[in-house]
């Protein structure tokens, strides 16, 4: 059941944050004024971070359930991936596609290059470091509070259990 869950909120963070990415993206090619264009990019861009982020907590705390209940923690992963692919894509790809937009319509104050991807990268070091203890610290109590039940197979090559 958890598992069914977590794919399904997968899906729904997928498609927002992808509506996100791709409306901002939009406002790029605006004919109109492109002062009211930039203004809607980082306000679209800007609201995607914003989803993602959370969205992304909610994806660690349905997969730590998964964790817990199959001891397989594909879904932790899978919501790095999540978080990762979209700060990609929001953080680094579009900021530098804004940055280029402002230098083309002279129209904005251009930000930094670097801002966008160092905190990209940044964000996606921390998670991954903290999925990979998370998953570390969910096992470890599961282990002892379920024991592997031992068999003779494990010590003589029998199939009874002690």
């Amino acid at each position: 059941m958890s598992n069914k869950a977590f794919l399904a909120l997968l899906a729904i963070g997928v498609l927002v944050a992808g509506f996100f990415v791709c409306y901002a993206w939009s406002w790029l090619g605006s004919i109109g004024d492109p002062r009211t264009a930039w203004e809607a990019f980082n306000y679209y861009k800007r609201t995607g971070v914003y989803f993602v982020i959370p969205w992304t907590v909610l994806l660690l705390i349905v997969a730590n359930v998964v964790l817990w209940t199959s001891r397989r923690a594909w879904a932790m992963w899978v919501s790095y991936a999540y978080f990762s692919l979209f700060a990609a894509l929001l953080l680094v790809w579009l900021h530098l596609a804004g940055t280029a937009f402002c230098e083309r319509t002279a129209t904005c104050v251009s930000p930094s290059y670097l801002v966008g991807p160092l905190l990209a990268v940044l964000g996606m070091v921390v998670l991954g470091v903290a999925v990979f203890v998370d998953q570390l610290v969910v096992l470890r109590p599961y282990t002892k509070m379920y024991p592997a039940i031992e068999t003779d197979e494990d010590t003589n090559g029998s199939s009874r259990l002690m």
